[in-house]
Protein backbone atom coordinates (compact mmCIF):
# COMPACT_ATOMS: atom_id res chain seq x y z
CA UNK A 1 0.00 0.00 0.00
CA UNK A 2 1.18 3.35 -1.49
CA UNK A 3 1.43 6.41 1.50
CA UNK A 4 -1.79 8.21 0.32
CA UNK A 5 -3.53 5.28 0.49
CA UNK A 6 -2.51 4.35 3.98
CA UNK A 7 -3.05 7.74 5.20
CA UNK A 8 -6.55 8.23 3.54
CA UNK A 9 -7.86 4.60 4.78
CA UNK A 10 -6.60 5.67 8.28
CA UNK A 11 -7.80 9.46 8.18
CA UNK A 12 -11.61 7.79 7.00
CA UNK A 13 -11.15 5.36 9.78
CA UNK A 14 -10.53 7.77 12.29
CA UNK A 15 -13.99 10.40 11.15
CA UNK A 16 -16.29 7.25 10.79
CA UNK A 17 -15.12 5.68 14.50
CA UNK A 18 -15.27 8.83 15.54
CA UNK A 19 -18.97 9.52 14.15
CA UNK A 20 -20.58 6.66 15.05
CA UNK A 21 -19.54 6.67 18.48
CA UNK A 22 -21.43 10.08 18.26
CA UNK A 23 -18.10 12.27 19.11
CA UNK A 24 -17.69 15.33 17.77
CA UNK A 25 -13.96 15.62 17.65
CA UNK A 26 -10.61 13.60 19.18
CA UNK A 27 -7.89 14.61 21.73
CA UNK A 28 -4.43 13.39 22.00
CA UNK A 29 -1.41 14.06 23.69
CA UNK A 30 1.19 15.41 21.63
CA UNK A 31 4.87 14.43 22.94
CA UNK A 32 7.23 15.94 20.89
CA UNK A 33 7.78 12.63 19.13
CA UNK A 34 7.25 10.79 15.98
CA UNK A 35 4.30 8.90 16.92
CA UNK A 36 2.03 11.54 18.42
CA UNK A 37 3.37 13.46 15.36
CA UNK A 38 2.25 11.30 12.93
CA UNK A 39 -1.49 10.61 14.97
CA UNK A 40 -1.73 14.32 15.27
CA UNK A 41 -1.27 14.85 11.48
CA UNK A 42 -3.60 11.93 10.60
CA UNK A 43 -6.23 13.29 13.13
CA UNK A 44 -6.11 17.07 11.60
CA UNK A 45 -6.88 15.62 8.29
CA UNK A 46 -10.16 13.39 9.77
CA UNK A 47 -11.33 16.46 11.59
CA UNK A 48 -9.62 20.16 10.96
CA UNK A 49 -11.38 22.08 13.09
CA UNK A 50 -11.90 20.03 16.29
CA UNK A 51 -8.89 18.11 16.83
CA UNK A 52 -7.14 19.48 20.42
CA UNK A 53 -3.46 18.67 21.48
CA UNK A 54 -2.56 17.96 25.05
CA UNK A 55 0.80 18.69 25.92
CA UNK A 56 1.62 17.52 29.39
CA UNK A 57 4.99 17.91 30.74
CA UNK A 58 6.14 15.74 33.87
CA UNK A 59 10.01 16.50 34.08
CA UNK A 60 10.96 16.00 30.87
CA UNK A 61 13.62 17.47 28.83
CA UNK A 62 12.95 21.10 27.58
CA UNK A 63 12.72 20.64 24.02
CA UNK A 64 9.76 17.95 24.11
CA UNK A 65 7.23 20.57 24.76
CA UNK A 66 8.92 23.18 22.47
CA UNK A 67 8.72 20.94 19.51
CA UNK A 68 5.08 20.01 20.93
CA UNK A 69 4.09 23.25 20.56
CA UNK A 70 5.70 23.67 17.40
CA UNK A 71 4.03 20.89 15.20
CA UNK A 72 0.90 22.14 16.79
CA UNK A 73 1.25 25.47 16.17
CA UNK A 74 2.66 24.76 12.53
CA UNK A 75 -0.22 22.63 11.86
CA UNK A 76 -3.39 25.42 13.56
CA UNK A 77 -4.22 22.61 16.13
CA UNK A 78 -5.23 24.03 18.82
CA UNK A 79 -3.62 22.42 22.17
CA UNK A 80 -3.26 23.26 25.85
CA UNK A 81 -0.17 22.82 28.16
CA UNK A 82 -0.83 20.87 31.03
CA UNK A 83 2.45 20.79 33.77
CA UNK A 84 2.12 18.12 35.69
CA UNK A 85 4.87 18.19 38.00
CA UNK A 86 3.26 19.64 40.76
CA UNK A 87 0.29 17.37 40.45
CA UNK A 88 2.24 14.70 40.45
CA UNK A 89 4.93 14.97 43.54
CA UNK A 90 1.60 14.31 46.16
CA UNK A 91 0.82 11.19 44.00
CA UNK A 92 3.98 10.00 44.10
CA UNK A 93 4.00 10.54 47.81
CA UNK A 94 0.53 8.66 48.31
CA UNK A 95 2.74 6.16 46.87
CA UNK A 96 5.37 5.73 49.22
CA UNK A 97 7.98 7.77 47.28
CA UNK A 98 9.22 11.14 48.75
CA UNK A 99 10.54 12.64 45.02
CA UNK A 100 11.55 15.96 45.00
CA UNK A 101 11.90 15.79 41.16
CA UNK A 102 9.95 14.44 38.80
CA UNK A 103 12.91 14.01 36.44
CA UNK A 104 13.47 11.03 38.82
CA UNK A 105 16.82 11.35 38.74
CA UNK A 106 17.44 10.46 42.39
CA UNK A 107 15.58 7.27 42.49
CA UNK A 108 18.03 4.48 41.72
CA UNK A 109 15.87 1.47 42.56
CA UNK A 110 14.19 0.32 38.94
CA UNK A 111 10.99 -1.58 40.24
CA UNK A 112 10.26 1.70 42.18
CA UNK A 113 11.42 4.23 39.43
CA UNK A 114 9.68 2.33 36.80
CA UNK A 115 6.06 2.38 38.99
CA UNK A 116 6.70 6.57 39.45
CA UNK A 117 7.33 6.99 35.63
CA UNK A 118 3.56 4.59 34.89
CA UNK A 119 1.98 7.37 37.47
CA UNK A 120 2.51 9.92 35.13
CA UNK A 121 1.31 8.23 32.02
CA UNK A 122 -1.67 7.40 33.99
CA UNK A 123 -1.94 10.89 34.73
CA UNK A 124 -1.94 11.92 31.80
CA UNK A 125 -4.87 9.65 30.55
CA UNK A 126 -7.13 11.01 33.05
CA UNK A 127 -6.70 14.57 31.78
CA UNK A 128 -7.36 13.22 28.13
CA UNK A 129 -10.30 11.77 28.92
CA UNK A 130 -11.58 14.45 31.18
CA UNK A 131 -10.92 16.84 28.58
CA UNK A 132 -12.82 14.33 25.76
CA UNK A 133 -15.32 13.92 27.93
CA UNK A 134 -16.34 17.62 28.84
CA UNK A 135 -15.73 18.35 24.74
CA UNK A 136 -17.63 14.97 23.32
CA UNK A 137 -14.86 13.85 22.06
CA UNK A 138 -12.94 10.62 21.75
CA UNK A 139 -9.20 9.77 22.96
CA UNK A 140 -6.35 8.87 20.01
CA UNK A 141 -3.85 6.60 21.30
CA UNK A 142 -0.31 6.90 19.94
CA UNK A 143 1.18 3.84 19.95
CA UNK A 144 2.80 1.81 17.51
CA UNK A 145 2.70 -1.94 16.63
CA UNK A 146 6.13 -2.28 17.97
CA UNK A 147 5.18 -1.60 21.40
CA UNK A 148 2.18 -2.76 21.20
CA UNK A 149 3.06 -6.45 20.92
CA UNK A 150 6.12 -6.46 23.19
CA UNK A 151 3.87 -4.46 26.24
CA UNK A 152 6.06 -1.24 26.21
CA UNK A 153 3.15 1.15 27.08
CA UNK A 154 1.34 1.98 30.69
CA UNK A 155 -1.74 -0.44 31.34
CA UNK A 156 -4.39 2.51 31.67
CA UNK A 157 -1.73 5.00 30.57
CA UNK A 158 -1.08 5.54 27.74
CA UNK A 159 -2.52 2.37 26.19
CA UNK A 160 -5.54 4.07 27.89
CA UNK A 161 -7.14 5.00 24.40
CA UNK A 162 -10.38 4.88 22.78
CA UNK A 163 -9.08 4.27 19.35
CA UNK A 164 -5.46 3.49 18.07
CA UNK A 165 -4.75 4.71 14.42
CA UNK A 166 -1.33 3.80 14.44
CA UNK A 167 -1.36 -0.02 16.10
CA UNK A 168 -0.86 -1.71 12.93
CA UNK A 169 2.39 -0.07 12.20
CA UNK A 170 6.16 -0.89 13.15
CA UNK A 171 7.68 2.10 14.17
CA UNK A 172 9.64 2.03 10.72
CA UNK A 173 6.72 2.49 9.29
CA UNK A 174 5.42 5.26 11.17
CA UNK A 175 8.32 6.66 10.37
CA UNK A 176 7.96 6.34 6.75
CA UNK A 177 4.40 7.60 7.02
CA UNK A 178 5.45 10.66 8.71
CA UNK A 179 7.88 11.45 6.34
CA UNK A 180 5.10 11.31 3.73
CA UNK A 181 2.93 13.65 5.95
CA UNK A 182 5.60 16.01 6.40
CA UNK A 183 6.50 15.96 9.66
CA UNK A 184 9.58 17.54 10.84
CA UNK A 185 12.97 15.28 10.22
CA UNK A 186 14.39 16.90 13.77
CA UNK A 187 10.96 15.25 15.12
CA UNK A 188 11.83 12.04 12.59
CA UNK A 189 15.10 11.56 14.01
CA UNK A 190 14.87 12.20 17.47
CA UNK A 191 16.02 9.30 20.17
CA UNK A 192 12.62 7.30 20.78
CA UNK A 193 11.57 7.95 24.35
CA UNK A 194 8.55 8.16 26.69
CA UNK A 195 10.06 11.06 28.18
CA UNK A 196 9.44 9.21 31.62
CA UNK A 197 12.61 9.82 33.45
CA UNK A 198 15.92 12.02 32.82
CA UNK A 199 17.86 10.20 30.15
CA UNK A 200 15.59 7.44 29.76
CA UNK A 201 15.51 6.08 25.73
CA UNK A 202 13.19 3.44 24.61
CA UNK A 203 15.91 1.19 23.02
CA UNK A 204 17.85 1.42 26.02
CA UNK A 205 15.15 0.73 28.67
CA UNK A 206 13.94 -2.12 26.38
CA UNK A 207 17.27 -3.42 25.29
CA UNK A 208 16.94 -4.12 21.98
CA UNK A 209 16.53 -1.56 18.75
CA UNK A 210 13.63 -1.02 17.11
CA UNK A 211 14.49 -2.81 14.06
CA UNK A 212 15.52 -5.82 16.45
CA UNK A 213 12.43 -5.81 17.74
CA UNK A 214 10.37 -5.54 14.41
CA UNK A 215 12.23 -8.58 12.79
CA UNK A 216 11.53 -10.74 16.13
CA UNK A 217 7.82 -9.76 16.60
CA UNK A 218 7.78 -10.75 12.57
CA UNK A 219 9.29 -13.98 13.31
CA UNK A 220 7.72 -14.75 15.93
CA UNK A 221 4.15 -14.87 14.18
CA UNK A 222 5.69 -15.86 10.92
CA UNK A 223 5.42 -12.49 9.15
CA UNK A 224 7.50 -11.61 6.26
CA UNK A 225 10.39 -9.92 6.41
CA UNK A 226 10.25 -6.64 4.23
CA UNK A 227 13.74 -5.76 2.33
CA UNK A 228 13.75 -2.82 4.70
CA UNK A 229 14.35 -4.52 7.69
CA UNK A 230 17.64 -6.07 8.56
CA UNK A 231 18.27 -9.34 9.57
CA UNK A 232 20.32 -9.33 12.51
CA UNK A 233 23.55 -11.76 13.25
CA UNK A 234 21.90 -12.57 16.54
CA UNK A 235 18.31 -13.63 15.41
CA UNK A 236 17.51 -16.81 17.18
CA UNK A 237 18.43 -14.74 20.36
CA UNK A 238 16.45 -12.03 19.80
CA UNK A 239 13.57 -14.04 18.45
CA UNK A 240 13.60 -15.87 21.69
CA UNK A 241 13.47 -12.69 23.88
CA UNK A 242 10.77 -11.22 21.76
CA UNK A 243 8.70 -14.36 22.22
CA UNK A 244 9.07 -13.63 26.06
CA UNK A 245 7.81 -10.19 25.64
CA UNK A 246 5.54 -10.58 23.63
CA UNK A 247 3.81 -14.06 26.21
CA UNK A 248 4.65 -11.42 29.32
CA UNK A 249 2.77 -8.52 27.86
CA UNK A 250 -0.69 -10.84 26.77
CA UNK A 251 -2.37 -9.40 29.97
CA UNK A 252 -2.26 -5.61 28.93
CA UNK A 253 -3.30 -6.41 25.10
CA UNK A 254 -6.67 -7.76 26.25
CA UNK A 255 -9.05 -6.57 28.41
CA UNK A 256 -9.63 -8.52 31.60
CA UNK A 257 -10.57 -12.24 32.05
CA UNK A 258 -14.29 -12.15 33.61
CA UNK A 259 -14.34 -15.65 36.08
CA UNK A 260 -17.29 -17.77 35.14
CA UNK A 261 -18.84 -20.24 37.94
CA UNK A 262 -18.34 -23.46 36.47
CA UNK A 263 -22.28 -23.99 36.30
CA UNK A 264 -22.56 -20.94 34.08
CA UNK A 265 -20.47 -22.40 31.57
CA UNK A 266 -17.09 -21.37 33.16
CA UNK A 267 -14.25 -24.36 33.26
CA UNK A 268 -13.09 -25.35 36.67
Amino acid sequence: MDQRQLREEIVLWIYEKVVNAGGDGVVLGVSGGVDSAVTLLLAKQAFPGTTLGLIMPCGNQSDDESLARELCEENSVPYHVLDLEEAYRPLASLAGSQVRRADLKEVEDRMEKVALANIKARMRMTLLYAYAQKMNYLVLGTGNKTELEIGYFTKYGDGGADLLPISHLFKREVVDLGRALGVPEKILNRIPSGGLWHGQTDEGEIGLTYDEMEYGIRMVYGMPLPEECPVPENGDEIRTKVAMMIKKASHKRFPPPIFMPHAQGGRP
